[in-house]
């Protein structure tokens, strides 16, 4: 089971697709679909994808994922049993591993 938290890729949209064969499945998320072209990530407003994945077949009961990307560009996520952050905005690999925090609660 994929919960989609949050996706945005600037101002394109995002396609999810199901597909499989045999006895695999797969989820494709497609941010651009069209002719080859360059992308300056660092000129994208916000870009970042979160999702929760779970494994089994009867996952019972989730809890709900509180959501925010606050005016300090970072995309937070909390649930009873953690809490992610991560930058919303592109950036160099060293300032985003700098800004990435998780945290799991007892």
């Amino acid at each position: 089971n994929i919960n989609m938290l949050h996706a945005i890729f600037g101002d394109h949209e995002i396609n999810v697709e199901k597909e499989g064969e045999d006895h695999m499945a797969w989820v494709d998320f497609v941010i651009y679909n069209g002719d080859e072209k360059d992308f300056d990530l660092t000129q994208l407003g916000e870009a970042c994808f979160a999702w929760q994945t779970y494994i089994g077949k009867d996952v019972g009961n989730t809890t709900e994922a509180q959501i925010v990307v606050g005016e300090e560009n970072l995309l937070k996520i909390a649930t009873d049993d953690m809490s992610i952050s991560v930058p919303a905005k592109p950036s160099l690999e060293n300032n985003l591993q700098d800004a990435f925090n998780i945290k799991v609660n007892p």
